[in-house]
């Protein structure tokens, strides 16, 4: 992305060091009518790195004479990332970056709890949003220093200060990646477009949509009362080669040779949501990790998809077939997952023990 140029002005992709690993529980909400809760396991990881603002300590008297200090610590959050616990449960993690010079002092239990407090105190900043709480009875991890990620931080953009001050005050809150910014502008497409036939309906003093009443009824009728899981289909696109249509090699050592140096990812994939009982996307959540997709839809969807690839969602797209109700979202695929590799040598140990034997 920086080399792309694709970064906000003023910013800098960073690769945190992980510093030690937070257990709590989160109080998600499943309904806000119903006020409806459910209890998550997150993680939050607390890194460090050089460009997050230095720490700042300022020396403070009592009312009784006594002196002491208070610290300032700035930090930021990432955003939360679905993964599995040991048991295979889902999990939510979050990752919270201090400067470098705050790891020094963790050294101290008590300095090491109030950075702890600090962390949770910054995720739950960022969970109010939803209406959701992380746990205040949390546990410092002893054996695991980051939670997912492949042990690592993800990556994440900071400010970083520039010769021009528009920029230096920009709300990098309000930045979107291209994905967000596809979800939102197929959203306000229909929206546009649901308002020019509700203005068109009115000039011809009709009612938009009272043809389709029986079927309204239909669908509002068969409409879930829980939350269920959407039906959905993966489709993944491969690469042609040439050598695909030539048979010389076939049946031979030197083919099974070549089928195993030539590139068996598939070059994108595409997944569609079956979602019919939504007009619009309007309360739907899109998570895309690494290899995982959340979908969900306040009181009625909740999809946890393992997509068996590695995938670049900063590259894919979505968009929301409002006449076929079907959410498509592609997605390139980057690299293989300890799942597809397992499964990959496996076919291509078969295929050479099927050969000997001929």
């Amino acid at each position: 992305m920086e080399e792309r140029g694709e970064l906000p002005p003023g910013t800098k992709l960073i690769q945190p060091d992980a510093g030690f690993c937070i257990k709590s529980h989160a109080k998600k909400m499943v309904s806000d009518q119903k006020k409806q809760f459910f209890e998550q396991k997150t993680f939050v990881n607390v890194c460090w790195h050089e460009l997050l603002e230095k720490p700042e300590q300022t020396q403070v008297t009592q009312p009784n004479g006594s002196k002491g200090v208070t610290w300032r610590l700035p930090y930021r959050v990432s955003k939360g990332k679905h993964d599995r616990d040991q048991q295979g449960g889902l999990c939510m993690t979050y990752d919270v970056v201090f400067h470098r010079d705050v790891a020094n002092f963790c050294y101290m239990a008590d300095f090491k709890k109030f950075v702890a407090d600090t962390a949770i105190d910054g995720v739950n900043r960022v969970l109010a949003t939803n209406k959701e709480k992380l746990s205040a009875d949390y546990k410092i991890m002893k054996h695991i220093n980051c939670k997912g990620h492949g042990g690592k931080p993800q990556l994440m953009t900071v400010r970083v200060q520039t010769g021009n001050e528009l920029i230096n005050n920009m709300d990098m809150s309000k930045t979107e990646t291209k994905l967000q910014k596809e979800i939102n502008k197929t959203r306000q497409s229909h929206l546009d477009k649901l308002a020019a036939e509700k203005k068109a309906a009115e000039a011809n003093g009709t009612a938009p949509g009272v043809d389709d009443d029986s079927e309204k009824s239909s669908e509002e009728e068969e409409r879930p009362t829980g939350i269920v899981q959407p039906k959905f289909k993966v489709v993944h696109s491969y690469p042609h080669h040439l050598i695909d249509a030539w048979e010389g090699h076939k049946g031979t050592l030197e083919h099974a040779q070549l089928e195993k140096s030539k590139s068996r990812l598939p070059e994108s994939l595409t997944v569609t949501i079956f979602a019919k009982h939504c007009e619009n996307m309007r309360q739907a959540k899109l998570d895309i990790n690494e290899s995982t997709l959340v979908f969900s839809v306040e009181g009625l969807y909740y999809l946890d998809l393992n997509l068996k690839y590695k995938c670049n969602s900063e590259e894919g797209s979505a968009k929301f077939d409002k006449v076929k109700k079907t959410l498509t979202i592609r997605l390139p695929v980057v690299g293989l997952t300890e799942d597809s590799q397992r499964v990959l040598d496996q076919h291509y140990a078969e295929y050479l023990e099927m050969e000997s034997k001929r």
